[in-house]
């Protein structure tokens, strides 16, 4: 049967559209794909997860190569792989487009079902410039968010200015009634459960180094709004400046398998843009989008992972003749509703120094 003349056997994947690459950095792309319709046939309603699929990669440059998790080993550029093949998170490796289709099959009531979806990612560099000499400025700063103790209160940022809602309510074990993060709350804690959402991972800050170190946590809104932002003055016209933060998707497979195809919705990944403005007329002097960040599935192998998948991102500005003054900002780029949760911490502003 050709694709698109049943809706009852729909393919949908879900894969980002344009993802980031920096040599220093690893860069990979998380993949779910499903049958979209959940009508029952017969008795068995179990097609919207497929028996079997079989993936087909194609690099930008090199050879497609093909992936059937039930017969082949995995290769080293699936990072990693959910039990029945269904979803994937790939290792990108090079600039350029990617094309990722997969062939799902089921066999349901005594008849078999094969589709056949593909997506193309876009994949661009987004390397930050490297800085050289010791020169540190007193306008330098890292925004860490700052320590807390285990159980403390929860804390709202207060050395910028922020878009969303902040949400101070006490985590509870015990009930949901009003501490998990709602869409356009935001909160400031060393943890994303506690601090966000129960469906979200078991992740701690960036800089979680036996002390309960903080971070921005945010549950997207719908529309664009700026996460964090703050004025930087005396600086120097004509130097180069990196602006940059680490940054992380919170949600867990279960979102990204479950929640959003369970809402027949499709799952929004996290991305933000970073900008730096002339303070003095608004201007943007340069902007740095993450393009689509997902969340790294390794997160469920066995383990302690509570730091795996922060990742850097920014980019680098020389400011203009008489620019002494900015304003630096990060703001969600991507669409809020199912997905697109994220947690921002170690944001750096900092002098690069000419080699």
């Amino acid at each position: 049967m050709a694709l698109g003349q049943s809706s009852r056997w729909d393919p949908k994947m879900t894969a980002p559209a344009t993802v980031c690459f920096d040599s220093e950095l690893e860069m990979y792309a998380s993949i779910h794909v499903f049958f979209r319709d959940n009508k029952v046939v017969g008795s068995d309603n179990s097609f919207v997860t497929p028996d079997n699929v079989v993936w087909t990669i194609t690099p930008p440059t090199g050879p497609a190569y093909t992936y059937n998790r039930a017969t082949d080993p995995r290769p080293a550029s699936i990072l990693w792989v959910d039990g029945n093949g269904q979803t994937i998170m790939l290792d990108i490796t090079m600039v350029g487009t990617y094309r990722v289709s997969a062939t799902l099959h089921d066999r349901v009531s005594g008849t078999n079902y094969v589709r056949t979806v593909y997506k193309d990612i876009v994949v661009t560099d987004c390397s930050l410039a490297e800085c050289f000499g010791n020169y540190r400025p007193q306008t330098n700063f890292v925004e860490d968010f700052g320590d807390f103790v285990a159980g403390g209160p929860r804390r709202p940022v207060t050395t910028g200015t922020i878009e969303y809602e902040y949400n101070g309510n006490a985590y509870t074990s015990a009930n949901t009634n009003n501490w998990p993060l709602e869409d356009n709350d935001y909160t400031v804690y060393y943890h994303a459960i506690r601090g966000g959402r129960p469906e979200w991972g078991d992740i701690y800050d960036h800089t979680n180094d036996g002390r309960l170190g903080g971070m921005l946590i945010a549950n997207s809104a719908h529309e664009k709004k700026t996460f964090y932002k703050r004025e930087v003055n005396d600086l120097c016209p004509g130097a180069k400046y990196n602006f940059s933060a680490w940054f992380i998707n919170l949600n867990s497979l279960q979102v990204l398998n479950n929640t959003c195809a369970s809402y027949n919705d499709d799952y929004r990944y996290a991305g933000v843009t970073f900008i730096v403005r002339n303070a003095a007329t608004g201007i943007a002097i340069g902007s740095f989008y993450t393009g689509d960040v997902s969340m790294d599935l390794r997160r469920n192998d066995p383990g302690t992972h509570r730091l795996t998948g922060w990742q850097r991102y920014g980019g680098t500005v020389t400011l203009p003749p008489g620019v002494t003054d900015v304003t630096v900002e990060i703001r969600n780029e991507n669409p809020g509703g199912c997905g697109n949760d994220i947690a921002v911490d170690d944001i750096s502003f900092e002098f690069c120094a000419p080699d």
